[in-house]
């Protein structure tokens, strides 16, 4: 797993504007007042938040289901591992996946 996460943001006719912030990098975002400086960190928080999230709910699913490789993944293993975590834990939330 790398430390780093690539962003792409729509750039008008120009195309897209890429870039990619490591861990402990630091972003200076510079522009006069309305030009979408807090937009545009709320989104790269939010996008940042949902990976941290998102990541290990997928572990827990692919290790719960012994998946080592892509032809292991089975939709139907999935399904049944969800529902005994929905029947073991005590919060629906914690099966949210």
């Amino acid at each position: 797993m790398t430390n780093q996460f690539q962003f792409s943001i729509p750039w008008g006719a120009d195309g897209d504007l890429a870039f990619a912030l490591g861990l402990g990098d630091v972003l200076y975002l510079f522009g006069a007042n309305g030009t979408g400086k807090s937009s545009l960190v709320s989104l790269l928080f939010s996008a940042h938040q949902h990976i941290r999230t998102l990541v290990p709910r997928i572990r827990k699913v692919l290790d719960g289901c012994g998946f080592r490789f892509w032809p292991d993944i089975s939709a139907s293993r999935v399904e049944a591992f969800i529902g005994e975590l929905r029947r073991d834990e005590t919060s629906i939330q914690t099966c949210n996946f």
